[in-house]
């Protein structure tokens, strides 16, 4: 045989094998795509922002539709900003459309995903079109398809669940699979409960998305995706689908910002009338924090970073300024920052003189003598006093 012939060969036969592999890989690719997909047609792909309602739901009793326990809004930039991923309290008390108020996990419970979607939606006031859904099962199996993640584990984790979903997590980096990452991302039996866990789950979504980009998991993907398919449903297309992985493949998790919703000075701890703990939002205020973040310009920041692109004026820090409060209510701190205990509350449309300005935060005294620290994003300087 001559050398050309024998070079022909070998090339084409890595031509085979490359068709092949691309053969394997896209029959289980569009397996799993048509598989998890409820059926919705492609639409016009945004030009903007795309949203996507993320929820978790405890099915160990086998209803249909639970209250989703955990629920994470993902905000996929199309313009090469950073993905932002924000967690919702889930005690949240707002108005679900055609229920009335309720904590906010209670619209899957009423109405499904879509009643979810649109529940978070309204109460945001930004479009949220899109949703995706899995159960403890199906994230123990996504877990697992990937081979486990690496996640730093801040403390002691223990508690007695079912037997099943037991949780006993020692501290420190450590290499987690399926079932150890459910306990690590629905423990909350400590002094910052919902709180701490939210903030836990921003930090696992990070920490996955920056597993599934690794190269040794593309040669486990047709698996990950056989395992994942009856544990995920979403309303989301194939196409939308296959465009939404392709962005988050190019974020790979490194610009990830994480939010809370409500953020915390919005929102007051309280008690419903059929005796729930509740925590009830400044709406206004909310919207305005998601307007900031989510409808965002480059480089947005949370309360207490420094303003940015959107970020509410907050004037020249000098004595005469003055200002208002533009909330529901804000809360009135001895310090710059959530860390510093509330010594009062101002309400809707309160003025105030500007006495000083940390980044995020005023520094301000009240007609009646009281001085204290706001979050600079639920209020708004008006202009010099006299």
């Amino acid at each position: 045989m001559t050398p050309g012939k024998r070079t022909k060969r070998l090339w084409l036969a890595l031509v085979l094998v490359v068709l092949a592999a691309v053969g394997y890989y896209g029959i289980g690719l569009a397996r799993f795509l048509s598989g998890i997909s409820d059926g919705a047609e492609p639409g016009s792909w945004p030009s903007g922002d795309v949203r996507v309602l993320v929820l978790g739901v405890d099915n160990r009793g086998q209803d249909p539709h639970p209250r989703s326990d955990t629920m994470l809004l993902l905000d996929i930039p199309q313009d090469g900003r950073g993905v932002t991923v924000a967690s919702i309290l889930r005690d949240t008390w707002v108005p679900i459309p055609g229920v009335g108020r309720e904590k906010i996990n209670a619209a899957y419970a009423v109405g499904g995903p879509d009643l979810a979607r649109k529940t978070v939606e309204a109460w945001l006031g930004t479009e949220i079109p899109y949703y995706a859904v899995t159960d403890f099962e199906g994230f123990i199996h996504i877990v697992d398809a990937l081979g486990g993640v690496d996640i730093d584990v801040e403390k002691p984790m223990d508690y007695v669940d079912d037997g099943r979903y037991d949780i006993h997590l020692k501290p420190g980096l450590q290499h987690l699979d399926g079932a150890q990452a459910l306990g690590y991302v629905r423990f909350r039996h400590d002094a910052l409960g919902d709180y701490a866990r939210t903030e836990r789950q921003r930090k696992f979504v990070q920490a996955v998305i920056q597993q599934m980009v690794r190269p040794q998991n593309l040669a486990r993907l047709p698996g990950v995706l056989a395992s994942v398919q009856p544990y995920v449903h979403t309303n989301l297309s194939s196409g939308d689908l296959l465009r939404l992985g392709w962005r988050l493949w190019q974020d790979r998790g490194d610009g990830m910002a994480q939010l809370q919703l409500p953020p915390p000075d919005a929102f007051r701890e309280a008690w419903s009338a059929d005796g729930q703990s509740i925590l009830i939002p400044d709406t206004s205020a909310v919207r305005m924090y998601a307007q900031q973040h989510l409808d965002r310009g480059p480089s947005p920041v949370e309360p207490g970073g420094s303003a940015g692109p959107g970020s509410p004026s907050v004037g020249n820090g000098n004595s005469a300024d003055t200002g208002v409060v533009s909330g529901e209510w804000v809360n009135l701190r001895s310090g710059p920052g959530t860390e510093y205990p509330a010594v009062g509350r101002v309400a809707h449309g309160t003025s105030f003189e500007v006495l000083d300005r940390q980044p995020g935060w005023l520094h301000i005294r009240l007609a009646d003598g009281r001085e204290g620290y706001v979050s600079a994003s639920y209020v708004e300087v008006t202009g010099a006093g006299s």
